[in-house]
């Protein structure tokens, strides 16, 4: 982030760019140059590990001194899918009117499929001219049926099991793991699709079996592919 640039200049600025995407999606495309776009989307990180020095994280602590750091943020829907669905829409997400479950989804108000599809995020790029590519291993997305379309609206879409996509089950995974891994007051249905993340990656054995690695891999092997395309690019970097 160049100096001499304030959060308040950020916001700013970032809204006049939204403004300008929204009344003619092909502007950014039309700049010579690009500007290539790569959003990153962390489920959860914990505080202790972004902000104080007990945990080492090295990488995100030199992103995080490039950039702006904003401590006063205040998401508008916090679950999984609800936060994705405002994301990718820019659309207030609650309150969850008119909800019902969604085959695939967890049965909890706002977990439902994205509206309005082709005027999502990506595809608001794509229609600009874009190249378009999502990589995640949020189960919901990758592999739910409710979110078919979306998979469909970019040019590439890579995904990686975990909760659901994976082929093996959960007594694949030795006791003495999952009593590592799970506290036993976790209830039953959680337990079981904890257990089946961490019998399809095996953690275990290496920290490279993660999902989250394998979604950072599989992103450094997509920007080689999007980076090749002549029209700029926009990619989705999301694991849970």
């Amino acid at each position: 982030m160049p100096r001499g640039i304030t959060r308040r200049r950020f916001v700013e600025a970032s809204a006049a760019a939204a403004v300008t995407t929204a009344l003619d999606p092909a502007a950014f495309a039309r700049t010579p140059g690009g500007p290539n776009v790569v959003l990153f989307i962390v489920d959860t990180l914990r505080a202790d590990a972004v902000f104080e020095s007990r945990v080492r994280t090295p990488n995100i602590d030199r992103l995080r001194r490039r950039g702006l750091t904003f401590v006063n943020v205040y998401p508008e829907a916090m679950p999984t899918v609800p936060a994705r669905n405002s994301i990718l829409s820019g659309r207030r997400a609650f309150p969850f009117r008119g909800w019902h479950d969604w085959r695939g989804l967890i049965p909890s108000p706002g977990w439902q499929p994205l509206g309005h599809v082709d005027a999502s995020l990506t595809s608001a790029f794509r229609k600009g001219g874009y190249y378009t590519s999502y990589v995640t291993d949020n189960p919901f997305l990758g592999f739910a049926v409710p979110y078919g379309a979306v998979r469909g609206s970019v040019h590439r879409f890579i995904r990686t099991g975990g909760q659901i996509g994976g082929s093996k089950p959960v007594s694949s995974v030795p006791p003495e793991v999952l009593d590592h891994w799970l506290h036993p007051s976790i209830e039953r249905e959680k337990r079981e699709r904890v257990g089946l993340y961490l019998a399809n990656c095996r953690v275990w054995e290496s920290a490279d079996n993660s999902y989250a690695a394998r979604v950072f891999k599989n992103a450094i092997g997509e920007l080689g592919r999007a980076a090749a395309h002549r029209a700029p690019f926009i990619m989705g970097v999301d694991t849970s």
